[in-house]
């Protein structure tokens, strides 16, 4: 059997890279759409702790990968869609993970406070950071800070996860330090007619 050409090779490995930038790229703006049309809808109960575990072992690949430490605290109960909620904590997440200087062993923490009648889930890194002039282009759909030789991404990820949040009548808050890692903080409605015994923070 004859061995591919080393430029062939590389030429085909192109290719194969550049085919699932825009599969994840098309992924990504049809959840963009879809949330931009789930209209005023309230939603459901939607259990966090339940949906984070979903998310968890989703991304089990990557973690094991990266030998990343994920904590992961317990979570309520929203009003919302679960879905659209699953997305959201997946980006987070996959951020969290993926914006770490080279060699560094991600360290994520994702814990919640109760204000009122909201939640604000929040998903705190020791990743790169962002300065603070940078902050408000993350939200803008297509804005990258970074190559992507060096970070893979369509950069949608927080602009879908802003949209998410004001789909579900809450907002989106983000505080960074370069080099020390960044907070996202996700403001949610709380699912007030739930009632349940929360079960044993997760650490991976």
């Amino acid at each position: 059997m004859r061995s591919c050409h080393p430029r062939r090779a590389h030429r085909l490995g192109l290719v194969g890279r550049a085919g699932t930038r825009m599969r994840r790229l098309l992924d990504d703006m049809l959840h963009y759409v879809r949330v931009q049309r789930s209209g005023t809808d309230a939603g459901h109960a939607v259990e966090l702790d339940r949906v984070m575990q979903e998310v968890l072992q989703s991304l089990a690949g990557r973690i094991r990968d990266s030998g990343a430490l994920v904590a992961v605290d317990n979570l309520p109960v929203v009003r919302g869609h679960e879905s659209l909620l699953a997305l959201a904590l997946q980006n987070l997440l996959s951020n969290a993970l993926k914006f770490v200087a080279p060699g560094q062993r991600p360290e994520v923490h994702v814990r919640a406070l109760i204000e009122g009648d909201t939640a604000v889930v929040s998903v705190t890194d020791n990743g790169i950071g962002v300065a603070a002039e940078d902050l408000p282009r993350l939200f803008q759909p297509f804005q990258r800070l970074h190559l992507r030789k060096h970070y893979e991404g369509s950069g949608l990820g927080l602009a879908l996860v802003k949209q998410i949040a004001g789909a579900h009548g809450g907002d989106v808050q983000m505080q960074s330090e370069p080099g020390v890692g960044t907070r996202v903080s996700l403001r949610l409605p709380l699912e007030s007619a739930a009632a349940r015994t929360p079960p044993a923070p997760t650490r991976l």
